[in-house]
């Protein structure tokens, strides 16, 4: 097979790996769609410049891996808040954090937590987990927010924020199946090129069954993907205004679970492809400076990322589609 043919396995209409690492991408696409939403539901006087997001996993499903216990209670002229909340996308550089925190009555709030405040214990994660985002961890001593700071969350809020979160998954699942993508075309590229016993590493037969697996896996990737994001799409398109009298708003959490089951097919399908890639090119201990092995690294993170093996064990019960026609379905 020579490069005409390697169309037949893969699309060769990339210009080469992407200039930024997952990490970056992943802390811009956050920062767009799921921090800006929630910056909406401050007081206009509010800060939102560099703002980071801890959302409780009731909410997030375990989104970035965050993990956010925080509650508030009413004091003489403010707020109090204790708890903490780790592994927090974007920490160690924000101004200030958007917390989901636990009101006296069970209720939801949204706190601004400006990065100064007396009481505050903030720490960095080293090394990043996802090499090109920063992580951290923060932890609250009664520390004191002033009612400005301090949004209630009525059940049009909430159930914005879970839309928010279910389209924030979305992405960070198309980010880490382009990935795979760029991982498979260099996978591709290299068999082609490379010498091996007399011929090319392309015409062994291993190595194809294997270039073909890791291709059917993005294959996967992507049309599970945009199936569920025409979905998703139309059900927004078609949904009365979301009111306090209608009892659940079915369509959001369809969608929800809908989303949540690719991001869990996607975590799983997107290591194997790439590591693929990476052992055909020398394995990881040898590919330290080239690309390829940075895309590992990035690659291994894609659970966590995605929603955490707790989340995609709960969501490994449901039902995936066994070929790329019945995911377009």
């Amino acid at each position: 097979m020579r490069t005409g043919q390697k169309e037949l396995l893969f699309r060769s209409d990339r210009s080469g790996p992407p200039k930024r690492r997952l990490g970056e991408q992943v802390a811009g696409a956050v920062a767009e769609g799921l921090t800006s939403v929630l910056a909406r539901l401050l007081p206009p006087s509010a800060d939102h410049a560099r703002l980071c997001t801890a959302l409780r996993h009731s909410t997030s499903d375990g989104l970035l891996g965050t993990r956010c216990e925080i509650d508030v209670r009413r004091v003489p002229g403010g707020w109090l808040a204790d708890g903490r909340a780790d592994h927090v996308l974007g920490l160690p550089e924000a101004d200030g954090t958007l917390v989901e925190a636990t009101g006296a009555r069970g209720d939801t709030v949204l706190v601004l937590l400006p990065a100064d405040a007396r009481g505050t214990e903030r720490g960095e994660h080293r090394p990043s987990p996802l090499p090109g985002a920063s992580f951290g961890s923060v932890r609250l001593d009664s520390v004191s927010v002033p009612a400005t700071a301090v949004v209630r969350l009525g059940p049009t809020d909430v159930h914005m924020l879970h839309e928010a979160v279910a389209a924030t998954r979305l992405r960070l699942a198309h980010l880490v199946t382009e990935l795979a993508a760029d991982a498979v075309e260099a996978l591709v590229d290299h068999v082609v090129r490379r010498p091996f016993g007399g011929a090319h590493l392309v015409d062994k037969q291993v190595v194809r069954h294997a270039l073909v697996e890791a291709t059917a896996r993005v294959r996967m990737c992507e049309a599970y993907l945009a199936r569920v994001g025409t979905r998703s799409h139309t059900a927004s398109a078609q949904r009365k205004p979301w009111t306090e009298r209608e009892s659940a708003a079915p369509a959001a959490w369809s969608s929800r679970d809908a989303v949540l089951r690719a991001a869990a097919y996607v975590a799983l399908a997107v290591p194997q492809a790439v590591e693929t890639s990476c052992q055909f090119h020398g394995g990881y201990g040898f590919l330290e400076e080239q690309w390829i092995a940075r895309a590992y690294q990035d690659s291994v993170f894609a659970p966590v990322l995605l929603g955490g093996l707790d989340q995609l064990e709960r969501a490994a019960g449901l039902p995936f589609p066994v070929t790329v026609e019945t995911a377009a379905e």
